[in-house]
């Protein structure tokens, strides 16, 4: 009888311990059932639960099976062993509840951890976000300063604020371009036209550092404005509109200016020498003396454009077109000039092409009693012959001799 009440009281004792011990959890555990629950079905939620209290009950239990399983003893157990067995294995289950109980407030509690901290950084970001937000208004309102003072500090604010959040750069890059627009527009009525003020090239010069990859497809647009001796190298204006614009000794140096967009521009004495500049229109544009020395101009075209005194030496011209150019002294040295197109071209002084490779070059009633070819590469005399014939001839390499009659090919070009 004492040995029953005994069991008893040992029983009980586990059983309040393993209830004390569920109020202690019930509130981690309600927490983790809601996040989950935020995620999970109901029956994945089930499984997660399964899951975790089956390997914790077949990790508890892993050491009682061994034990059994090396038992010497075949015959039953006296009467005081079994209760001894017995009360030990109520101590075995009781320990599982408590360790599963254990393990589920520890899994809430790491969960309660991680929902504290995302919400943090989501606070954190959505205040970062809003001073990004005001720094932009402030400084926006500075570039209406009459102080250039205040306006400089403000323009390099703004490239300060482009790095520090990307997604604002393309709004950023168009109020700039905004900006050079409207304080640096290109003379008309007969003003003598003026260097590029320092507000404008600083606004040039945060365009220029700027990563172009973060523009959103943004292209700029500096259209009619006046940029005389700016300076823009080695950044990226790749489709950028310079619709006539006064680019006069501006120094475009090593800067991507694919696709761009010159039409009717002046870009006397300006330089381009090492840029890539395929496919970009200058057609009408004013180029005297300009540079594109190792420059790409590729599949360009410069229909109309003046190019008297422009240097292309070992530029990259395939397949760009010279259409009614005047190329008068221009230069070629050592270009690349494969397929380019010089119909109806002229030159009123001698052009020189040393070294240039002219192969599929076209010269359809192109004048070239000013063109110095003796040192060409690849030139064809079928294509040659579709020039124009007036005299005095061009300078031919030795031994060429100029067709006085259009050759068949110059029909099925």
């Amino acid at each position: 009888m004492l040995e029953a009440h005994r069991r008893m009281l040992i029983r009980s004792a586990w059983v309040c311990g393993s209830a004390g011990l569920l109020v202690l959890t019930i509130q981690p555990v309600w927490w983790v059932v809601t996040l989950l629950r935020n995620h999970l079905s109901g029956g994945q939620l089930a499984a997660v639960v399964v899951l975790g209290v089956s390997l914790t009950v077949m990790w508890r239990m892993r050491g009682r099976r061994g034990t059994r399983r090396t038992s010497p003893s075949p015959s039953p157990p006296p009467p005081a062993s079994e209760n001894k067995q017995e009360e030990r294995s109520w101590s075995t289950w009781a320990q599982v509840g408590v360790s599963a109980l254990t393990a589920l407030a520890a899994v809430a509690a790491l969960v309660y951890t991680a929902q504290s901290v995302g919400a943090t950084r989501d606070q954190l970001r959505i205040s970062e976000q809003g001073q990004i937000t005001d720094r932009y208004s402030r400084t926006v309102e500075q570039l209406g300063s009459p102080s250039i003072d205040v306006r400089l500090g403000a323009i390099f604010a703004l490239g300060r604020l482009m790095r520090d959040s990307r997604p604002d750069q393309p709004t950023i890059v168009q109020v700039l371009s905004t900006y050079v627009r409207m304080h640096a527009p290109r003379e008309t009525g007969g003003k003598a036209p003026s260097p590029v003020q320092p507000d404008a090239q600083a606004a040039l010069t945060v365009l220029t550092r700027r990563d172009a990859t973060a523009d959103g497809g943004v292209l700029l647009d500096l259209s009619r404005t006046s940029l005389r001796g700016a300076v823009m190298t080695g950044g990226s204006f790749a489709g950028a509109t310079f619709l006539g614009s006064d680019l006069t000794s501006a120094d475009l140096s090593n800067t991507e200016l694919s696709y761009g967009q010159f039409f009717g521009a002046t870009l006397r004495y300006a330089r381009l020498d090492g840029s890539r500049v395929a496919t970009a229109n200058f057609n009408r544009a004013k180029l005297e003396s300009a540079s594109f020395d190792k420059a790409d101009i590729s599949r360009s075209s410069f229909w109309l454009a003046d190019l008297r005194g422009a240097y292309f030496a070992q530029a990259i011209a395939v397949g760009t077109d010279f259409q009614e150019t005047t190329l008068s002294n221009t230069r070629f040295f050592e270009a690349d000039l494969r397929r380019a197109d010089f119909r109806r071209a002229r030159s009123e002084r001698t052009s020189l092409f040393p070294a240039a490779d002219v192969q599929e070059a076209r010269w359809d009633d192109a004048n070239l009693r000013a063109f110095d070819l003796r040192s060409v590469t690849n030139l064809d005399a079928d294509r040659l012959s579709c020039a124009a014939t007036s005299p005095p001839a061009p300078l031919l390499p030795r031994g060429f001799t100029l067709r006085s009659a259009p050759a068949p090919a110059c029909q099925q070009q």
